[in-house]
């Protein structure tokens, strides 16, 4: 068995009603001392943890203002805390969350939970993988758990970990009561801290040994519901890394400077920034920045709900009140803080009850072009619109693209305090593409059988580069030269688009497949590819009209090549509803990744063709601005700098999805 920490965030959400109005109820448990660790006398060997109770407040007070939900304020001592009256959220921090409490409030709340309500579970603690299978539709061939803060007792023969079976059973009788039922866990694997140049930890313990006269918590079985209850329930599951995965946490740098773990510090930054998405959107989006920090660890979302958003049956539609004054067209009452970020892109109506039409068509569309605290002024995409609206100064503003914007790259400095750690501060105060922090995305290290030779490495060791001595001449521009490469894939992942808006369907397999007919994922909805075997890409253009298409692959080091159209292929326009597929069987363009990792995949539809140098990372000279044209060159040109340049609409000229690929 492998033991894992655990985080988990279940969202349950029962289906709206005309008659009833909604209330949003929630679980949250965070557990960093547990009773019988090792730190506490215990027998066991796992220690206490120091990042969950904080990643459960972090998780509250995100939630809290963006999906305006009246939760408890617990302090950490506090034992237990939940709202008065009608209950809306019980929490529950170490000692209170024990095995009987966690079970018991989980059925309290969905037992009061009515049609139209909205349900969170959010755990953070260890977990653990049990390998015996202990029920026939556990396929994977293991159990996962849950440890609550009772768990493990030495002198104990009752089980008190939480077994995935029996939140499993908690999944389909909310299910079958037309409830949406979203699980989300952030689980780290041992072994992390032994790397050399890893910061952080991971958060791990020993297998569990069921010892003579012990047994496995029995389960009330419920039939599955197969894709979705009798009243349009459905589940979806979001997971930090895959099986066997290490998924980190930083001392330092994330939300609060504290203790953070790196997929759910990706995830707060994502809802934050389109709380109103689809979890298929939102996990593209964690993934793109979790692959910056952590390349061996690979987030991942599957179920039938994955168009969804929180609390509804499909992605959610955000409207605005837009209001012209002259020439200017602004959103008065809406900026940073209702979610709204630059280049994204808003169609325009004269009316709210238009702008609900799926199929309406917009009197003139706009991207963000400035955004304040609370007002956001829009520019128009036809100018010469502006006359016509000045005669419909009440407007209403639906977002159809929503532009993620990329923090620009974090870099750390861990060597010790001397000559070498001022040397390389002052190189990277030099650069304007990156800024310092205590614990970065990236960080520079020693290699500790050497007195000066550095390294770049992510979170969990992985050395990226050498970097030499700072003393060495060159030393600085081998330092911006590896440091460039990771921004621009940094840059590059805040190109994505929505999928369901992008028109573009991407398949990648190993296989051989029809073009019509993508072979489904292996795990966890994750596309798994062998090492040196030849791959087989076929990209469709869904969109209404014809479309260039560019494919780019991302290794786990930050080369980026071009995919297609392959060397010396002839650039011409997709046309609406064809297929194109690189020749796996060709000696002149396959596509093998050679070794093993996480690699990700960049697919751009664009009306007008591009040069796609403008991202391989081959190390060919800057180009010049003078062939950077349209306005995602003028993007790509930027991140090729290293630089950021203007904000630049999401729609209309370009769309772009990202698909990860595990390669063993």
């Amino acid at each position: 068995m492998i033991f894992q920490k655990l985080i988990a965030f279940v969202i349950i959400a029962s289906l709206a009603t005309a008659t009833d109005a909604a209330t949003t109820r929630g679980l949250f448990v965070g557990i960093d001392d547990y009773q019988f660790s090792k730190d506490n006398g215990g027998d066991n060997e796992f220690r206490n943890l120091r990042g969950a109770v904080n990643d459960t407040i972090n998780i509250k007070n995100a939630l809290r203002p963006l999906y305006r939900i009246a939760l408890d304020k617990t302090a950490p001592d506090a034992c237990p805390s939940e709202t008065a009256g009608d209950i809306v959220s019980i929490t529950l921090f170490n000692k209170c969350a024990t095995r009987a409490k966690i079970l018991k409030s989980l059925d309290q709340l969905i037992t009061m939970s009515k049609p139209g309500d909205t349900l969170l579970f959010y755990f953070a603690g260890h977990g653990a993988q049990y390998s015996a299978i202990v029920r026939a539709d556990q396929s994977s061939g293991y159990s996962g758990t849950i440890l609550p803060f009772d768990a493990r007792d030495p002198d104990s023969n009752e089980v008190k970990e939480i077994f995935d079976y029996e939140l499993k059973d908690y999944k389909l009788r909310a299910v079958a009561r037309g409830v949406y039922f979203i699980s989300i866990f952030d689980s780290c694997n041992s072994g992390t801290a032994t790397r050399s140049g890893a910061i952080g930890g991971s958060r791990s313990a020993p297998p569990l040994a069921l010892r003579s006269g012990q047994s496995l918590p029995n389960s009330d079985i419920i039939s599955d519901q197969g894709g979705g209850g009798a009243n349009g329930g459905y589940w979806v599951h979001m997971a930090a890394a895959q099986d066997g995965q290490i998924a980190k946490e930083l001392p330092s740098g994330g939300i609060d400077g504290v203790r953070n773990g790196v997929f759910t510090t990706a995830l707060i930054d994502t809802l934050k920034a389109m709380p109103k998405a689809s979890f298929s959107d939102i996990m593209r989006h964690v993934q793109a920045q979790v692959g910056i920090v952590n390349v061996n660890q690979t987030p991942s979302v599957e179920g039938d709900g994955i168009q969804s958003s929180l609390g509804s049956k499909s992605a959610s539609v955000a409207l605005f009140k837009a209001s012209v004054a002259g020439s200017t067209l602004m959103l008065p009452d809406d900026g940073r803080t209702s979610g709204i970020t630059e280049g994204s892109v808003f169609s325009l109506f004269a009316d709210e009850t238009t702008a609900r039409e799926a199929d309406a068509t917009p009197v003139a569309t706009a991207f963000v072009s400035q955004v304040g605290s609370d007002q956001t002024k829009l520019t128009l995409k036809q100018p010469d619109m502006a006359a016509k609206l000045t005669n419909m100064p009440a407007l209403t503003a639906r977002e159809t693209t929503h532009a993620f914007t990329r923090d620009i790259l974090k870099i750390g400095n861990r060597i010790p305090p001397g000559p070498d750690h001022d040397a390389v501060n002052k190189f990277l105060d030099s650069f304007e593409f990156i800024k310092q922090a205590d614990a970065g995305e990236l960080n520079i290290a020693k290699i500790e059988e050497s007195a000066d030779q550095l390294v770049l490495v992510r979170t969990d060791g992985t050395v990226i580069a050498n970097l030499g001595s700072p003393q060495d001449s060159g030393f600085q521009k081998n330092l911006e030269t590896k440091l460039k490469k990771a921004a621009r894939v940094n840059e590059m992942l805040g190109l994505l688009t929505p999928v369901n808006e992008a028109g573009i369907d991407f398949c990648i397999d190993d296989s051989k497949y029809g073009v019509l007919t993508c072979p489904k994922p292996e795990r966890r909805n994750m596309r798994l590819i062998k090492v040196d075997e030849k791959a087989q890409v076929t990209i469709t253009n869904r969109n209404q009209k014809p479309r260039y298409f560019y494919v780019f692959g991302i290794d786990p080091n930050f080369g980026i090549a071009v995919i297609m159209p392959p060397p010396g292929a002839k650039d011409s326009a997709l046309p609406e509803g064809r297929a194109y597929r690189n020749a796996s069987d060709s000696n002149d363009d396959p596509v093998i990744m050679r070794t093993p990792g996480t690699y990700r995949f960049l697919t751009i539809a664009s009306e007008k063709p591009i040069n796609p140098l403008a991202l391989e990372q081959t190390g060919i000279a800057a180009r010049g601005s003078n062939i950077c044209q349209s306005a995602l060159e003028k993007l790509l040109c930027n991140a090729n700098e290293g630089k950021r340049g203007d904000p630049v609409p999401r729609v209309g000229e370009w769309s772009a999805t990202m698909e990860t690929v595990l390669v063993e």
